[in-house]
């Protein structure tokens, strides 16, 4: 009978998507869901309306009504609630569920990637985050958002590409194939028809050119190299130091962390091993361990 209660639900929230999966009390998959943007930086009406249609889609997968929220043990793991304005926010949120847990998307990444054990964590989506979990503390390096950090994010490579555009109208570099794909992709042939379109740009708006820059940096195209060169310098950095702190497992996760790897250095790529689970897991794990 798939009507099992409690219910547990794990949430992954960020820049671009919000996915949910529901389990029931013996861990058995039971649905998922896919929404929008889910960060509360990016407005918190959004990310809420996000985490509620990606649950909402659960349910109706597993053949479970609305009715079945008040029976929900949620645990939300959301880019930007690393911020206390935002995770204050989610604290006084009258949400339908029976309990609520909110954390990083960092902590339920660590959580998922590593079985609910300590290690590190990388990730690299439409914007980017890093830090260890051990013995039950978490440090983080980055996760400053797009204004002021992101340096190696699918939305890093977005704006860095469309600043390259602009350099070579300007006549300060050539343009390359990547550029040319990037001004027919934006339909913008001048500096004036790009500034309209990206100067109020969101990140998952910069970050929807990230493929473009790493098809181009396979090719081999000389802007898209050096775009690429510049963000896996900086996760070198980040593996350094997180290094530091002698975590068992180290990965690194999201939508660009597979095409990234290949840029990384040597040590890099040594200290860096596949995850165990899914963010949204982790989050299930921190649910469960947590229901009383």
């Amino acid at each position: 009978m798939k009507q099992q209660i409690p219910l547990y639900l794990g949430i992954d929230g960020g820049g671009t998507k919000c996915k949910a999966r529901l389990e029931d009390a013996q861990g058995n998959l039971l649905g998922e869901g896919l929404a929008g943007p889910a960060n509360p930086v990016r407005g918190l009406a959004l990310s809420q309306q996000a985490v509620l249609d990606s649950t909402l889609m659960a349910l109706e997968q597993a053949k479970l009504g609305q009715g079945q929220l008040p029976s929900v043990n949620a645990c939300l793991g959301l880019a930007g609630v690393n911020v206390a304005l935002y995770a204050n926010q989610y604290k006084n949120w009258r949400h339908p569920f029976a309990k609520l847990h909110v954390m990083s998307d960092l902590q339920a990444a660590c959580l998922g990637a590593h079985g609910n054990q300590d290690g590190a964590v990388i990730i690299c989506g439409t914007g980017f985050n890093a830090g260890a979990y051990i013995n039950g503390q978490l440090t983080e390096v980055g996760g400053h958002g797009f204004e002021l950090g992101d340096h190696a994010s699918g939305a890093r490579l977005g704006i860095n590409a469309v600043r390259r555009v602009l350099e070579a109208i300007d006549g300060l570099c050539q343009h390359s194939s990547m550029t040319k794909a990037i001004t027919s992709y934006t339909k913008c042939s001048n500096a004036s028809a790009l500034f309209e379109t990206y100067h109020k740009a969101t990140p998952s708006q910069f970050a929807a050119l990230a493929p473009i820059v790493i098809q181009y940096a396979k090719q081999g195209d000389v802007h898209a190299v050096e775009i690429m060169r510049t963000c896996a310098a900086y996760i070198d950095l980040v593996v350094e130091r997180l290094q530091k702190l002698c975590p068992p497992r180290f990965s690194m996760i999201g939508g660009i962390a597979e095409p990234m790897f290949q840029w990384l250095n040597k040590a890099s790529q040594d200290a860096l091993v596949d995850p165990l689970h899914s963010p949204e897991e982790g989050a299930i794990l921190f649910a469960r361990n947590n229901e009383h």
